[in-house]
């Protein structure tokens, strides 16, 4: 998740301890990570407070005081003992909470991510904004979206939920007002036997998984808020994935789909929320191995070229045909999808004839002990096969999330939408192309 790094002074003590308080500092960094350093007087308290802490043995809580607010600090492992000092590793960090809560069993939890305005296409307005100067109010008018469940079973449901707050003009004589729209995503549980923290961590990761898929970009976790009664949230921070320290702007017309987009679809039976979450557990090995590729950083592109392979065997084995037959058939298979693609653009039948010298590359990357001399042109041909798989992996995931033909060449050629996926499609245009080329100039076997 990204957050401002920040520390906060206090008290703290152990389950039962409260009447043996230690000063300390808990500090939050950026990406979620917690730590806690305990300050001990001397060597008697240090060990004392060492004995108690293991005691507890499992769900391991550390109580805590920080600027008058009664947090909790969950999943806590000594890290570092000093001469007068216990650093301790947090797993997750609750901040202004109540104390008579059972804290392993939260029953929601709210969060915004990058660009989350863009996707829910916030173009609020105030339609009318009355003054009355003689009683010094102001009279606005305005419409409220409605939440919306985005997916809900008999265990959870999560929905995209509309804040409304005033912001007034705090200028002598100047009454003017305004009212500012913050959407956010809310699971709740329905059942208490999922009343866990593993469990809505595991939703949140899905959920963010496919705004990366509709986005073509990683989106970070921000502003999480865990709730044990209903309307009353306290902020939380944990190390979330995928993560990416910086903010990267997305426009609306980079994301396939956006909140408008999904309900229309719905509207018209095809749900691809639904769909995702029905099948993410089934299809995680593949779908693990794309949001990898999107979000590792410092990754040679012939172990991106290894982790798309996979990805697709690993698709069309999960979501196509479970029985045991070669990569190239497989491979040759999911190429169909290409049929749509814009001629003009593409030789398909070049392309298909491509799953050959894509299959011999992976095998020896895979399976043989001799190194390729990584020169320019091998390079350049794996970025080509890099940017054509991608194109095919997101295709044929987009399929089977319930797209036709006609709804995928609308994202591949209309610009208000999907820019992410013409933006693949046409580098792969340009990089395979390029390989054709080179291949007539310097014809040769394999890659």
């Amino acid at each position: 998740m990204r957050v401002d790094d920040f520390s906060q002074e206090g008290y703290f003590w152990l389950k039962d301890e409260q009447n043996k308080k230690f000063s300390g500092t808990v500090t939050v960094k950026n990406g979620g990570n917690s730590t806690l350093k305990i300050q001990v007087d001397d060597y008697a308290n240090l060990k004392e407070f060492q004995d108690k802490f293991w005691q507890q043995k499992e769900n391991i809580i550390i109580y805590g005081d920080c600027n008058n607010k009664f947090s909790v600090f969950l999943d806590c492992f000594i890290q570092t003992v000093g001469n007068n000092f216990v650093l301790f590793q947090i797993g997750k960090s609750i901040f202004d909470t109540l104390p008579n809560y059972d804290f392993s069993k939260p029953k929601f939890i709210k969060f915004s991510f990058d660009n989350i305005y863009t996707w829910v296409k916030n173009n609020f307005k105030v339609i009318e904004n009355e003054i009355s100067y003689e009683n010094k109010k102001v009279f606005l008018e305005f419409p409220i979206r409605n939440d919306v469940v985005l997916f809900s079973n008999q265990d959870f449901e999560i929905s995209v939920n509309f804040l409304y707050q005033t912001k007034h003009n705090e200028q002598i004589n100047d009454y003017t007002s305004s009212i500012i729209e913050k959407p956010y995503i809310q699971i709740s549980i329905l059942n208490d036997n999922c009343s866990n923290f593993e469990f809505l961590f595991e939703k949140i990761y899905k959920f963010i998984g496919f705004i990366l898929i509709d986005a073509g970009k990683i989106s970070s976790l921000t502003n999480v808020q865990v709730g044990y009664v209903e309307n009353y949230f306290s902020p939380i921070y944990y190390t979330s994935s995928p993560f990416i320290s910086e903010l990267k702007d997305v426009s609306k017309s980079d994301f396939c789909f956006g909140l408008d987009s999904i309900i229309k679809l719905k509207e018209n039976n095809i749900d691809i929320i639904k769909t995702w979450f029905d099948n993410f557990d089934h299809l995680s090995n593949s779908l693990n191995l794309y949001i990898n590729k999107k979000s590792a950083k410092n990754v040679h592109i012939d172990t991106h070229f290894v982790w798309l392979t996979q990805a697709l065997e690993g698709f069309h084995k999960l979501a196509i045909d479970n029985k045991k037959i070669i990569l190239k058939e497989r491979l040759e298979k999911l190429f169909e999808v290409t049929d749509i693609l814009e001629m003009k653009l593409f030789d398909i039948a070049k392309i298909k004839s491509l799953v050959p010298n894509i299959v011999k590359l992976r095998n020896h990357f895979i399976h043989s002990n001799n190194e390729f001399q990584m020169g320019q042109k091998l390079a350049y041909n794996i970025l080509a096969f890099n940017y054509l798989l991608e194109l095919i992996y997101l295709l044929n995931l987009l399929k089977f999330l319930g797209l036709n033909d006609n709804h995928l060449q609308g994202l591949l050629t209309v610009h208000i939408k999907g820019y992410h996926l013409q933006n693949t499609k046409n580098h792969t245009a340009k990089f395979i192309n390029d390989y054709f080329a080179m291949e007539n100039q310097n014809p040769q076997n394999g890659a």
